[in-house]
C-alpha cells in the first residue's frame, strides 16, 4: 500500500482555501490573509488526525490503516481545516466589512 501524502492534502487544502477566500472576502488583503491562513489550518488538521489516530490505537479500535477508517481520518483533516477557514472568514468579515 502506498503511504499517505501530506503534500497532496496540503495542495488540495490550498486550492480550496484560495477558492473560499475569493468567494467569501471582498478585499484583496482579506483574501490573501485567509489564503495564507490555509497553511496553519492544514497543519492543525493534521494534528487532529494524529491525535485521533493515537486515540484509536490506544483504545485498540482495529486496523486504522484499513478502509473506511483510513479515509474517515483523512476527511477529518479537511473538515477541521475548513471549519477553521470558515471561522477565519467570519472574523475577517466582521473586522473588514
Amino acid at each position: 500500500a502506498a503511504a499517505c501524502s501530506g503534500i497532496r492534502s496540503l495542495l488540495a487544502l490550498l486550492a480550496l482555501g484560495a477558492l473560499y477566500a475569493r468567494l467569501t472576502q471582498r478585499g484583496r488583503a482579506a483574501q490573501t490573509i485567509l489564503f495564507v491562513a490555509t497553511v496553519p489550518a492544514a497543519l492543525a488538521g493534521n494534528v487532529v488526525r494524529v491525535v485521533l489516530t493515537a486515540l484509536l490505537v490506544n483504545f485498540q479500535v482495529g486496523d486504522i490503516t484499513a478502509e473506511p477508517l483510513h479515509t474517515l481520518l483523512g476527511l477529518s483533516v479537511f473538515l477541521f481545516a475548513f471549519v477553521m477557514l470558515h471561522t477565519g472568514s467570519v472574523i475577517l468579515r466582521r473586522i473588514r466589512p
